[in-house]
């Protein structure tokens, strides 16, 4: 989707702006993008009605049934908004939380930090001050933010907290004073216990109870070490999280343990350091999807451990040959929706990748191809094979590498007869490659990784 055919125009600068998209959230049958340094600060597609439509910041304070607050916040963007499961409406402006119920607005500007035993004023700390907000299983509402506290009569000293809402106020259950420049982007979730993995730096806190059960960091696990990021459990209590490198560590409850795949990967496109703007998100099945740094992919990796790689088609208006992706969410219909946008000027449009869709042309098929094709293994170092479901009619074979040049081909008569074909790939070099099977009709395409 094209920024030009799902955003407003603006007459007086006769432009329809960049994306400026802060978050995305999922509601219902909502996609929500929430947008900074803007008047128009939500774009909602409905997907019953399939059609995108705007809120005006005022329209959204009116909504609130509140004018006050509008006059008093106008020139501040309303991040991290998130509605709970009574209905109420969250989000922080500047320094506060505030929460909408249908009654009334309460305004959080302090909080009672349980290590000081004093309440202290929420004050501006690096970048942004509070940075998430979610509900727990049982209703409770928690909160990840930064701020300086007066920890002394004369001293500041900044903290990272973890915080929580105790119906009349919100009070800290883990702070730090050390302050990392790498901060995540996921900081914490759930588990089945309404336990919380809360991640900062190198380590991930599991707490009950408002108490650290447990504690665990990167270098805990085998050629493992960096900084936590994006995180997720999946529905067997397994907690997986990425680093800033890029490296995915996986923990059981009883052992961490670290893959490094995705990272050589994309060390192999660029022939450079991987950087930290990807985001990873778990669907319904426990498949995860994480978006490339650098690469123009969309990663998924099954219950398996297989990799697949998607391509992300970068839009025309671009003119770059970076494939711009941020921020990642997946609706109820396992849909994925990514922002194609920069940290700063870049803004493009929208991605909406279907899992389920592996048609490459758009008319109707009379001959399909069967989607149970497998390689492996994955990934494979000297050699792959394929497995070719039963009566299927397959014209060809063809290799692709990552810059889209055919690398090997096999024709219709070396593949009739055959359940199983094995390929040398001694002289692949390592890297992300595509195997598309080919019929008179239609195709498919699986992905595969040469890592040596």
């Amino acid at each position: 989707m094209y920024k030009d055919s799902i955003m407003q125009y603006d007459n007086i600068y006769q432009d329809y702006g960049k994306l400026n998209i802060e978050e995305l959230l999922i509601k219902g049958d909502s996609v929500i993008f929430l947008r900074a340094r803007s008047d128009s600060i939500l774009l909602i597609y409905d997907k019953s009605k399939k059609e995108f439509y705007h809120i005006l910041k005022q329209d959204f304070w009116k909504g609130l049934k509140n004018d006050t607050l509008y006059n008093l916040y106008k020139k501040s963007d309303i991040l991290n908004l998130f509605y709970d499961s009574k209905e109420n409406c969250w989000f922080s402006c500047g320094d506060c939380i505030i929460q909408f119920t249908p009654d009334t607005a309460y305004i959080y500007s302090d909080i009672f930090v349980k290590e000081l035993n004093k309440t202290c004023k929420i004050r501006r700390g690096a970048n942004r001050t509070i940075r998430k907000i979610k509900e727990d299983k049982a209703g409770n509402i928690w909160f990840y933010l930064i701020s300086v506290l007066q920890d002394t009569d004369t001293t500041l000293q900044t903290y990272s907290m973890l915080c929580k809402h105790t119906g009349s106020g919100i009070e800290s259950v883990l702070i730090s004073s050390t302050f990392y420049m790498f901060v995540s982007k996921c900081n914490f979730v759930f588990d089945d216990q309404n336990r919380v993995w809360y991640v900062y730096g190198d380590s991930c806190y599991i707490i009950k109870d408002d108490v650290v059960e447990k504690k665990f960091t990167t270098i805990d696990a085998w050629k493992g070490y960096g900084s936590f990021s994006d995180l997720v459990m999946d529905s067997k209590g397994n907690f997986f999280a990425t680093n800033n490198l890029l490296f995915l560590f996986k923990y059981d409850g009883d052992t961490l343990t670290v893959d490094r795949r995705l990272r050589d990967i994309e060390v192999e496109i660029r022939k450079t350091g991987v950087g930290h703007l990807y985001w990873m998100r778990i669907d319904s099945l426990d498949n995860i999807w994480i978006t490339g740094h650098y690469s123009c992919y969309l990663y998924k990796i099954d219950t398996a451990g297989v990799i697949s790689a998607y391509e992300t088609p970068k839009f025309d208006t671009t003119g770059t040959d970076w494939c711009y992706k941020s921020l990642m969410e997946i609706d109820n219909d396992g849909k994925i929706w990514i922002p194609a946008q920069g940290i700063v000027l870049e803004s493009y449009g929208i991605y909406v990748f279907d899992p389920d869709s592996t048609k490459t042309e758009v008319e109707e098929r009379k001959e399909s191809v069967s989607k149970d094709f497998q390689i492996f293994p994955n990934p494979a170092q000297n050699e792959i094979t394929l497995s070719i479901p039963e009566n299927q009619s397959i014209y060809s074979i063809s290799i692709f590498n990552s810059l889209g040049m055919e690398v090997k081909r096999i024709e219709q008569a070396k593949i009739i007869g055959n359940s199983k074909i094995t390929i040398s790939t001694a002289d692949f070099p390592n890297g992300l490659y595509h195997c598309s099977f080919i019929n008179q009709a239609d195709r498919i395409t699986k992905s595969f990784v040469i890592l040596r």
